[in-house]
Formats: C-alpha cells, structure tokens, sequence
C-alpha cells in the first residue's frame, strides 16, 4: 500500500472514526475496566485521527513518498554520525576547471551502478552556479534513452548547457538503458544516491524519455508516486534528425504532468495542464530533446535556499543568497569528469 496512495488514507480514516465510535458504545460498560478503557479509547482515536491528518498533509506536500523515503530518514534522524548531502561538492570544486563559469558534467558511479543494469554510468550535470550556493537544493531531472535514440554524451551535455540556460538551474541526470534496466533502482535508489552525493530536491523530480524508453518511464513513474510529477516524451530517432511520433503514457496516477512533443501537455486525469505547451509542431533533431529538457525544468520548483524534505540540513556560512537565473554561458563543451562515489 502506497505511502501517499489514498487507500492507505482511507483506511486511517476509517479505523480513526471506528476507533471513535468503539470508544462511545463501550463508555459506560465493562465495570471497573471501563475507566483504563476510555483512556485507551480516546488517546487510540486521537492517534489515528492525527496519522489520517499526516498521511492528507505528506500527500498533499509530498515530504516522503514511499515507505523506503520514510524509513531511511527515521534511521539517519537517530545517527549523529549521519552523512549530509553534498558528498561530491568538493570533487566538483577540484575538477571544474571553468571556475563555475559553464555546467559541470562527470560521470557519475555510485556504488551499486552496476546493478542497475545501465548500458553506461549515468552522466550528471550540475548548473553553472551550483558552487556559488552551497546552502542550495536544486531540483532535478532524469533523462532515459537507449542507444538507438541518439543522444550522444557529448551531444546531451551540450544541450543540458542550453536548457539551463533557458530554462533555469536543475541537475540532470542522463542515464543510458538497456533492457534488463532495474526499475526499483531509477524510481528509488538513483534518487536516494544522489541525494546523498549531490544537493538535490528530495521529491518532485522531472522525467524525460524518448519514445522508445515510454514504457521503462511509464514504470519509473508508477513505482515511485510522487517522486516524478512531470514527464516529457521525446520522438524516437530525435537526436538523429528523423522523429517517429510518439504518444502519451497510459494509466498513471493521478497529477502527473505529460508532455509528447508536438502536442499540448495534460496532467493523468486527461484534462489539459496548466502548465506551458511543449510546443505545437514537432520539433526535428536535437531541437526536440532541447525543448523537452526546456519544458520539464519549468515543471520543477525554483532551487530551494532552504533544506528540502528528506535531505539533513547543512549549514551556510554566508547565509542566504537571493535567487538569481543562471548566467548566459559560452557556446563551448562542458569538462567531463568521472566520479566513484560510496554510501
């Protein structure tokens, strides 16, 4: 059952309400029992009433959304020894060589990479002024493709440079697949990683996909609820100049924002989004995944001065910057790097 699923907010609703009425049948019964049984009575009803308020408030905000998001943050609350985010910062300091003049991209390899059956380790690239704000929470966006879609590192990089530019600061994330591709480890265990390594929004991440990797999305989408409220749908062959048309994802809950490009953007429910169009002719080459990238970093929240649910707080030395967009970069590659990472 779905952390922020309206099932499991359903069943705290009713077990609070028959909690209540147990509670006033049995008041003037059961003898000398009943004094410690109206004490259980009330305090068991205001327990579940309070569980029904905070499954409505987490649904609503999002704070975790899953069991594995609430567990593993109830086990570093009790640490004091637990890890910050932002293990990375100071490996990006040593090998951004352009003064966070332009976005940083590196390879990235967790521990664990390999499991997740990746045809490559995931390349990652951090805004320009991702330095420059150390308090900083950026949000983030996954991009999934195949080797049949055409999106070339060196290419995706450079169009990840552009977007940033139009579009405002995210850490994306490109991850090429292959058909054994884990979908426990894209829902979850990418995110929770790079939480750790970088300072990333800990809900309310944008998915992009080409064509081809729409039914991997799809199941990225419904195995973390929450997680990825916003997903675009590139045409298949977009890097190579000759997109095939593609249509819209199926069955996914409820909220989620979908855009197929060349087509106006509509949440799950099939009404029309309020949000901007993807556009309304069909992008060709590069311009598509452009577009898409440029679209989904509108979807997401502006970078957060403050710490983000799930992420433990680090401490700014020189305060709280105000929100400024990122500086128009130079059209030049971006360095590459590669970065192994440990929990």
């Amino acid at each position: 059952m779905a952390l922020t699923g309206i099932s499991l907010l359903v069943l705290a609703g009713l077990a609070a309400v028959g909690a209540a009425a147990a509670t006033v049948v049995g008041w003037r019964r059961f003898g000398r029992l009943r004094i410690p049984l109206r004490v259980v009575g009330v305090l068991l009803t205001q327990a579940l009433v309070l569980l029904a308020v905070g499954l409505a408030v987490n649904r609503s905000a999002q704070f975790y959304t899953n069991w594995d998001d609430l567990l593993t943050q109830a086990i570093a609350g009790g640490r004091h020894n637990a890890s910050t985010p932002g293990q990375l910062d100071q490996w990006v300091r040593q090998h951004d060589h352009s003064d966070s003049a332009q976005p940083f991209a590196f390879e990235w390899r967790p521990d664990g990479w390999a499991d997740w059956h990746l045809a490559a380790p995931p390349t990652v690239t951090v805004p320009a002024d991702y330095l420059r704000n150390p308090g900083w929470r950026y949000p983030a966006v996954l991009v999934l493709s195949s080797a049949g879609d055409g999106w070339g590192n060196a290419a995706a990089t450079s169009l990840a440079r552009s977007a940033q530019t139009a579009a405002g600061p995210a850490v994306l994330i490109f991850a090429h697949t292959t058909p054994a591709a884990s979908v426990p480890a894209l829902a979850m265990t990418l995110p929770a990683q790079l939480s750790r390594d970088l300072r990333v929004t800990g809900h309310s991440w944008a998915l992009v996909s080409s064509a081809g990797q729409e039914p991997l999305a799809r199941q990225v989408v419904l195995a973390a609820p929450g997680r990825y409220p916003a997903l675009a749908v590139v045409p298949v062959g977009a890097g190579r100049g000759r997109p095939v048309g593609a249509a819209a994802p199926k069955g996914l809950p409820v909220g989620v924002t979908v855009a197929v490009l060349g087509t106006p953007a509509r949440t799950a429910t099939g009404g029309p989004a309020v949000v901007p169009r993807a556009g309304s002719t069909r992008p060709s080459g590069f311009d598509a995944l452009r577009a898409a990238l440029i679209w989904a970093i509108r979807q997401l929240p502006a970078p957060l001065p403050e710490p983000a649910p799930l992420v433990r707080q680090v401490r700014t030395p020189h305060g709280q910057p105000s929100l400024v967009p990122p500086r128009r970069i130079a059209p030049v590659q971006p360095p590459v790097g590669t970065a192994n990472t440990s929990a």
